[in-house]
């Protein structure tokens, strides 16, 4: 499908960019997992380090301290997804550009 005005150019180039962005955090979650020395996390504080909004409870994106971060989001139900989901795992759904604003503070 053709869009008008290059649309189209401008939408896989954002595909791409949430995909490499994407695929940064989720290696580093996975370097922060095989990294961890305890199966058994301890209690920790969060520093929120990306948020989509200025006051309340939004998604937001968290560092632990310990080479993992945390997301806050909205939860998906697998049905929804149409994927399955393991247990102790689950879907959340947050904005593009709250991983923009994680990986410009992460590099």
């Amino acid at each position: 499908m053709t869009h008008p005005n290059g649309a189209n150019t401008l939408l896989l180039a954002a595909l791409v960019l949430v995909l490499a962005a994407c695929a940064f955090l989720a290696a580093k979650i996975v370097l922060a997992a095989r990294s961890a020395a305890s199966p058994a996390p301890q209690p920790f504080a969060l520093r929120p380090i990306a948020n989509v909004c200025t006051a309340g409870s939004c998604p937001t994106i968290y560092e632990t301290g310990s080479d993992r971060l945390v997301v806050q989001g909205f939860t998906l139900s697998a049905h929804q997804a149409g994927i399955d989901v393991p247990d102790g795992e689950a879907l959340v759904e947050i904005p593009v550009e709250l991983l923009k604003e994680a990986l410009q503070k992460l590099s």
